[in-house]
Order: structure tokens, then sequence, then C-alpha cells
């Protein structure tokens, strides 16, 4: 069990009196996996959205009851912050997710991120949250029950790294006339899912390997409990801190893959390649591959061994006791869980 000081000791019933309203939130990413649940959960709440669309396609996505579309991208900072003006918090989910191209990652993840602060401070909104996830701490090693604490991993691999400066980078903001607060994420699952799918894409075409065979722990969060997390911390966040939001399970990361597979008709490979040769192989042909400048990404990059590799389990106690934090859904399938508390 994570061990809080006094000052982070702070109960739910704390945290709810603290708790801010939310009547206008400005959010980004609101097209994706996670961006589409947040927005019909503020919907559901009767709270107005703004919601950042990058593109056409992505504007009819977010065209909603109660949804004002604000056509931009994270680089036209007056546009922005027009959208913002008269919201009360910015949820800032939009991300660049290819694990490819270090340099439009760092293009929109950080100083896009940083662009969505300026735009805050033009706007008069003084709060965001800030999605992050595991890849911020996978750059050195297995992650095993970590809480906030842990530092930030190495910038390792084009989405790791990227995400990694942008964590950063965002929470050097706070103070500077915004409140930033950080919720992470770990493997997300749940309708509209894309982690699992695009494997089964590659399990077709053959060539998948089980990395270390996969039987390692991993923590999760339904999408629910994702979207539910983002708005506790826009009314309950303390600014300059980060959050942990799960389901408080483990899971065996192959079993949890192959029960995604199985529903989508895709027969689970047998083969495994040690961690240490995916490692050499990935390192290898990302060196390759950029020397090359490949615009398309290898078959396996630093960042898919990492993710796919190793351990990686967090613990939220802090999130409970400071937003009042509990869990939506949990995974149905208990047999996958492996002999290991959840805290």
């Amino acid at each position: 069990m994570m061990k809080l000081d006094e000052n982070q000791r702070i109960l739910p019933e704390a945290a709810k009196a603290a708790s801010r309203e939310l009547r206008r939130v400005f959010v980004t990413g609101g097209s994706g996996f996670i961006g589409r649940r947040l927005i019909a959960f503020l919907r559901e709440r009767s709270i107005a959205v703004v919601a950042l669309a990058r593109s056409e396609q992505s504007a009819r996505k977010v065209d909603l009851p109660g949804v004002e579309v604000c056509k931009s991208d994270l680089h036209d900072i007056d546009a922005m912050a027009r959208g913002m003006r008269g919201c009360d918090a910015i949820i800032h989910a939009g991300a660049y997710l290819p694990d490819w191209d270090m340099k439009a990652a760092m293009r929109e993840n950080v100083h896009g991120s940083v662009n969505v602060a300026t735009a805050a401070r033009r706007a008069g909104v003084n709060r965001i949250v800030y999605v992050s996830g595991i890849g911020v701490t996978i750059g050195d090693g297995p992650v095993v029950l970590a809480d906030e604490r842990r530092p930030r991993g190495r910038p390792v691999g084009v989405l790791c790294g990227s995400r990694v400066h942008s964590e950063a980078a965002m929470l050097k903001e706070n103070g500077r006339g915004l409140e930033v607060v950080v919720v992470r994420f770990p493997y997300v699952w749940g309708p509209g899912e894309t982690l699992t799918r695009g494997m089964g894409d590659r399990i077709r075409k053959g060539g998948f390997r089980w990395i270390a065979g996969a039987r390692h722990p991993i923590t999760i969060v339904h999408v629910d409990s994702a979207a539910e997390g983002l708005i506790l911390a826009a009314q309950r966040g303390r600014g300059g801190q980060i959050y942990w939001i799960t389901d408080g399970q483990h899971v065996q990361l192959r079993g949890f893959i192959e029960a995604h597979l199985r529903r989508a008709g895709v027969t689970s490979p047998k083969e495994e390649v040690s961690f240490r040769r995916a490692k050499f192989f990935a390192d290898t042909m990302a060196f390759l591959w950029g020397m090359a400048g490949s615009r398309k990404p290898p078959p396996i990059t630093p960042t898919i061994v990492r993710f796919l590799g190793q351990e990686i389990t967090v613990v939220d106690d802090k999130a409970r006791l400071e937003l009042g934090w509990v869990p939506r859904k949990r995974w149905p399938d208990e047999s996958l869980e492996p002999h290991l508390s959840p805290s």
C-alpha cells in the first residue's frame, strides 16, 4: 500500500468539498478512443463541451448535441483561445500516437501541448487536465506496482520519448497562471480499443512473436473509468500533481490480448522471442530505418518491445484518496488475474 505524507493525506470528503463546478469544458482528442467516451460522460452530466477538431473527419465525429466544434489544430493558438473562452477547464487528450517520425511527435506532443497551455492563459482558463500514460514510465525496465513517485523513464522510442518530454513540459506550465493536473492511464480496454485490433492485423499477416512469453502482469483500466477519472481530476485534482487511474486490477498480458483476439476470430500464435533478442532487433531496425529516412516505421520498435515485453503494474491509491476515485468496471475474466495483490 502506498505510504502518503500528511500533505497528501486528503480524504474523499475533503476533495468533494473542494470540487469545482464544471459547466463548460474544452476537449482535445475528442474524436479518439478515450475522447469520445469523455464527451459522452460530460454531456450526460449536462456539461457543455467545446471539442477541438483538426480535420473534417474528426469534426463529424464530435459534432453532437451539446458539443461546439472548434475547427483548429494544436498550433493555432488564437483559434484555440477563442474556443476556450468561457470554459471552466481544459482536458487535453489529443496526442500524436504513431510510433515513428520523432520530429512530428515532438511537434504535436510537446510543442502542441505547450500551445494548449499558452492558449489557456490567453483565454483566462486556469485549469488543464493533461492525459498521460504508461509510456512515460517504461524506459528504465519493468514497472512493478509503481505509484506517482516513480520518476519518468528514459525517453525510449518515438512515442514514449515524445510523451516523456510532453508530460515534463506540461508540469513546468503549472504555476505559470495555470493549474496543470496530470492523469496517467495504464492499458485501456473497452469498446473501440485499437491495441489488440492492430495486433490482430499483424498476426494475420504472420511473423508475430510473443515477447518473453508475455505471461507477465499488466494493469488495466476500462475506457469508461478513464473518462470518469478525467472528470474527477478536472473537478478535484491538485495542480502540479500526477494521478494514476486504473481498474485496480492486474491481469496477465498474454491472456488479456488473447481474449480480445478470440472475440475477433483471430488464432493466437504460439511462437515466442526473448526480450533481449526482441530489443536488439527493434533497436537495430529503428537505427537502420532512421538512417534510410524511411517514412514508415519498422515492423517492431523499441516502444513496442517495452510495452509488450515487461511487467507494467501501477497503483491508484492517490486518486482514491484525493479524488474519491472508485473504478467503474472490472475485467470480467478473473482467471487472467495473476497471483498478485492489487495494492
